[in-house]
């Protein structure tokens, strides 16, 4: 009889194991903060998480270490930001990570206030908690799916087989028939594609494109862990073709600049695919093609600052049809969309404002009282 009651309990002990290691849990996520942000929890408390494959480390800040009790732990460690800029952060460490019914302890991360990220009170959730679990991101429905064992992936579905470089995935692609094997999957990039100013075939699709008059081109400022960078050159331009883990994509939103470093964001994923499963456990991504990729929608001619209680121009398309044309980078401005810099409540508030501004006109009026309409220009096909 205590045979049979052993072999019972364990069965059923394997079983509500089985289950447990099956468990999916399902979260709705925004893009409307322009990265892809869910709730989850810091140390039991609720949280907004931002989720950034291009992270290595999960990032907290000043006002979120306050209000989740996070605690620095040993010195400061060596970080590269989106615009390639080396600075030393705070390292803390997170008692308990958790998302959904999914926990992880003793997180390492490092804190920093990066504007943005402070701004909107999000915690960047990076790779090393990420890649301890499975995902599957529908964007059709806004839902994002976690689970300890993989996905099941269906025949529609394209292979992406994936490799780490410090913590984060990368994967092949080929451009002009040379194949490389640096392009960085992140997520938390708000962007497409973004090439190395150094790729050769990049510069020559730069030049041919620019002959053609295709191109879009911008002096803008990037932001970074610690704020805006100085205004450089940039070009945003449509790829022709391009592939991926061996599969060509058309009319890819492409961007060159000084501080690109080689990446796909997560407007690329959202554009060419409806459902996107990332089975670290097999270390291979699974997409679902959109059957027609999203519409592109043109970034403003021209783009606002506020700091020290000034606004300044940040960004400007610099291209023959500019409705920006009679603005420059640093000019001070009285306001914009008749807001002066007081009616704001402080550089935050602002930040979000410009930053998430989705109408297709802003009005800038300049110290002399001139009023600019500024407008999105169209990429050139």
């Amino acid at each position: 009889m205590h045979k049979l009651l052993f072999v019972i309990f364990f069965c059923l002990l394997s079983f509500d194991s089985s289950a447990q290691s099956k468990r999916i849990d399902t979260i709705p996520f925004t893009l409307n903060k322009l990265l892809l942000v869910f709730k989850g929890k810091v140390n039991g408390v609720e949280a907004d998480f931002a989720f950034d494959t291009g992270a290595g480390l999960t990032v907290s800040n000043f006002k979120a270490d306050l209000a989740f009790s996070i605690q620095e732990k040993g010195g400061k460690k060596g970080i590269k930001d989106a615009n390639q800029n080396k600075s030393k952060l705070q390292n803390i460490v997170f008692d308990d990570l958790a998302v959904g019914s999914h926990h992880v302890t003793n997180v390492k991360g490092v804190s920093t206030d990066m504007p943005y990220l402070y701004c909107a009170n999000l915690v960047l959730l990076g790779q090393n908690f990420i890649n301890k679990f499975n995902w599957k991101i529908d964007f059709d429905q806004n839902l994002i799916f976690l689970s300890e064992t993989p996905f099941t992936q269906t025949d529609e579905m394209q292979i992406w087989p994936i490799f780490y470089r410090g913590n984060r995935p990368y994967i092949n692609f080929k451009l002009n028939n040379t194949n490389y094997t640096n392009c960085l999957i992140d997520l938390g990039f708000n962007g497409v594609f973004d090439i190395h100013i150094e790729n050769p075939d990049g510069k020559l699709i730069l030049e041919k494109k620019k002959k053609l008059n295709q191109i879009n081109p911008y002096m803008a400022a990037s932001m970074g862990l610690h704020g805006l960078n100085k205004a450089s050159e940039k070009n945003n331009f449509f790829l022709d073709s391009v592939r991926f883990a061996n599969v060509p994509y058309q009319k890819v939103l492409a961007s060159i600049s000084e501080s690109a470093e080689t990446k796909l964001g997560i407007n690329f994923f959202r554009d060419f695919s409806r459902i996107m499963i990332l089975n670290h456990s097999e270390s291979k991504y699974f997409l679902l093609p959109r059957n027609t990729p999203e519409p592109y929608i043109s970034v403003l001619d021209a783009r606002v600052s506020l700091k020290d209680g000034k606004f300044t121009v940040s960004d400007i398309f610099t291209g023959q049809n500019s409705t920006a044309s009679t603005l420059k980078i640093g000019d001070e401005v009285l306001c914009v969309n008749g807001k002066i810099p007081a009616d704001f409540k402080d550089d935050c508030e602002f930040l979000l404002w410009m930053y998430q501004y989705k109408n297709p006109e802003l009005t800038i009026k300049k110290m002399d009282g001139t009023e600019v309409m500024v407008k999105r220009s169209s990429l050139l096909l």
